[in-house]
């Protein structure tokens, strides 16, 4: 019984994150070698027996994630949206029946919430991969400064911060986070739809269509006209959020990799530099504190990007099927799993959103853990920091995207949106749940769900710029570091050569 509680609590619970960083085994004696950056920018193969920071994962949890980056891939992406144009086009000679606009309401919700669960695990994936890295950058650090202190102390490396400054870091200067044309579209695309404009020209067409209602007698088809209109946009905001999140935690893979390789490559030439055999410490990284609803948001979380939210999906489609023959697979009978996955959708892309802010807030808080070790390292040398780029911090639309982001991040918000999706279901019970009635289920939570995906979408951008200038900084210190190795290297090879030139000269 016990064992079964535990089984049931498991969900959400945040675990503590423990890493050691393998120690970088040191050739047998003799000249050091050069830390051979390009070598290690070029290199995409998986680090993980260097980094410490993989995991051997269970085959139900590998399937899932093959499906997860199957679900963000470009033909996904390409085939939904030559599916929403072939919709669009067949619309004009079918759209005026009542069955044509619902169809793409109901495949809007069942994709919308297969999405949710993809997205939920592509977040969670990811967060743990970053958290991971950076452990496993902290665990090597103490002995890094350790063998520079030791290595900056040595005669022979006076006015080592000297050696770095005389060979520019531009020297070394590679783009850590590669783009082709298709990435760059597609970040140039994100960036678009996530925009503050954006968000203000959705909310101009809502308006709009309300201006219509009078004119449209507030009927049925009025609303159908916003809820195929929501549908469609919403289909297209799920896949680009999946394609372009998939896209980004590929190239940033990469950049883990890479950055992972140099580490690895300064530990081990410094050992040899140096003679140190001490063992890298051991990173455990702490669950965050959480409050009540927060861990009740978790668990929830946690279950949706497990098989478990669309196992109770494909259950709730098996019995609507069932019912088709009972209702004469009349129009109230489409409606129906559009309004259970409709209301459930809006439901988690409040949850989406507020664990993507927790999530980023507990990665910053070890990265700026990693910068700060960082600039030990560069005070070592005399070197100075990397800059790090605005990120557009200061313009209007960054701080009002990022206010929005915030309010709808709060775990006040997804029990506001929980208490909509109960008052709506009221609404429909008190209207016997009669196309109107179930119109009111559906449309509401399709404006609000499009809105806070829209959301999601801009914090996105705006977390990726961040990432980007952290791992950005943490490149430019491991090649000024890397390129104190490599001086003092060279440097310690022509003093052997001129005191063997004197010997033979005496």
């Amino acid at each position: 019984m016990q064992r079964l509680i535990e089984v049931l609590k498991a969900p959400g619970s945040q675990s503590p994150i423990t890493v050691t960083a393998p120690m970088q085994l040191v050739l047998p004696a003799g000249v050091l070698e050069d830390v051979h950056i390009a070598s290690a920018i070029d290199d995409d193969e998986k680090l993980d027996n260097h980094s410490g920071h993989g995991l051997k994962k269970a085959t139900l949890d590998r399937w899932l994630d093959n499906i997860v980056k199957a679900s963000g891939s470009t033909p996904v992406f390409v085939l939904i949206v030559c599916g929403l144009l072939a919709w669009a086009f067949l619309g004009i000679p079918y759209g005026h029946s009542e069955e044509w606009p619902i169809l793409i309401s109901d495949i809007q919700a069942i994709l919308c919430y297969i999405f949710d669960s993809f997205i939920m695990r592509q977040q969670f994936n990811a967060h743990q991969q970053h958290i991971r890295f950076s452990a496993s950058l902290r665990s090597r650090h103490q002995n890094l400064k350790n063998m520079l202190l030791q290595l900056s102390c040595q005669p022979r490396v006076a006015g080592g911060a000297a050696l770095v400054q005389e060979s520019p870091q531009d020297t070394f200067e590679v783009e850590v986070l590669p783009e082709g044309w298709l990435g760059w579209l597609a970040t140039k695309a994100s960036l678009a739809f996530g925009h503050f404009i954006t968000l203000c020209l959705f909310w101009a067409g809502i308006f709009v269509w309300l201006g219509f209602g009078n004119y449209c007698d507030w009927s049925n088809q009025w609303q159908l006209y916003i809820n195929s209109a929501t549908s469609a946009l919403m289909v297209l905001i799920f896949a680009f959020l999946a394609y372009i999140q998939e896209w980004h935690g590929t190239s940033t893979q990469k950049c883990l990799t890479r950055l992972t390789q140099i580490d690895c490559d300064l530990e081990k030439s410094l050992r040899q530099a140096t003679n140190y055999a001490t063992e890298n410490s051991t990173i455990i990284v702490a669950p965050p504190s959480m409050s009540k609803i927060q861990r009740a948001i978790f668990y929830y979380a946690d279950l949706v990007g497990t098989l478990t939210g669309i196992v109770i999906l494909i259950i709730v489609i098996v019995v609507w099927i069932a019912l088709g023959p009972l209702l004469s697979f009349n129009a109230n009978w489409w409606l129906i799993i559009g309004t259970y996955a409709g209301l459930v959708g809006m439901h988690d892309g409040f949850v989406l959103r507020n664990v993507q802010k927790n999530l980023r807030m507990r990665e910053d808080e070890t990265f700026e853990q990693n910068k700060l070790e960082d600039i030990e390292l560069l005070e070592i040398l005399g070197a100075r920091a990397h800059q790090e780029s605005p990120v557009q911090k200061h313009s209007l639309s960054y701080r009002i995207s990022n206010r929005i982001s915030n309010v709808f991040s709060h775990e006040l918000a997804v029990v506001v949106g929980l208490l909509t999706v109960i008052g709506l279901l009221v609404a429909a019970t008190v209207m016997g749940w009669s196309t109107t009635g179930q119109l009111i289920c559906n449309f509401p939570p399709s404006i609000i769900e499009s809105f806070v995906m829209m959301v999601v979408l801009s914090a996105h951008n705006m977390s990726d710029g961040q990432r980007r200038d952290d791992l950005e900084s943490f490149y430019a210190t491991r090649v000024q570091v890397a390129k104190y190795v490599q001086q003092f290297s060279r440097h310690s090879i022509a003093l052997s050569e001129q005191g063997k030139l004197i010997k033979i000269l005496e």
